[in-house]
């Protein structure tokens, strides 16, 4: 079986019930086609990240709703149509999972216990050789000034200097 996630936005205008019988028609579809619902949760109403328009209003917040499913039969275009026309439905994506995905997140005890939070870069003293680094030699940020002093900002070769001529 293919292993699915879908988050679907709603309307934060809708009442406990109403949203919860949005959620679950979303549900009903999926068990109708012969899907079978895994996983759900529930993360609430939060900001958006920046405003939706849906119908005429404009929305800057929605309730999140996170669902992972299994089916043999695809079926994600007609849920996407039904997700589009359901005017309680801000947003929503639907991801097909690989297997080792899958795998890995069912069999962590853990999930969520990795050392950086997901989506950011880890700090600078936990990325690798930070304590090894060490200047290039070659660099004129670690030359005397007396080897610098000769330099020029602009050198200029014998070969650029035969162009020029040439030119002129």
């Amino acid at each position: 079986m293919r292993q699915y996630e879908i988050v679907v936005i709603t309307s934060p205008m809708l009442n406990q019930t109403e949203d919860t019988e949005a959620w679950d028609s979303v549900k009903t579809f999926i068990s109708g086609h012969d899907g079978t619902v895994v996983a759900e949760h529930s993360w609430g109403t939060r900001r958006l990240a920046y405003p939706i328009q849906k119908g005429q209003q404009k929305y800057l917040e929605g309730t999140y709703h996170l669902s992972r499913f299994e089916t043999d039969v695809p079926f994600n275009q007609e849920l996407e149509n039904l997700l589009r026309l359901d005017e309680r439905v801000l947003r929503s994506l639907i991801v097909s999972l690989s297997d080792a995905e899958a795998l890995a997140s069912l069999t962590d005890p853990n999930p969520g216990s990795a050392d950086a939070p997901l989506g950011r870069r880890p700090s600078y003293q936990q990325r690798p050789n930070y304590n090894n680094r060490r200047e290039d030699e070659s660099s004129p940020a670690t030359q005397s000034p007396a080897a610098t002093e000769g330099a020029t900002a602009n050198p200029v070769t014998a070969e650029s200097a035969a162009v020029v001529e040439t030119e002129a």
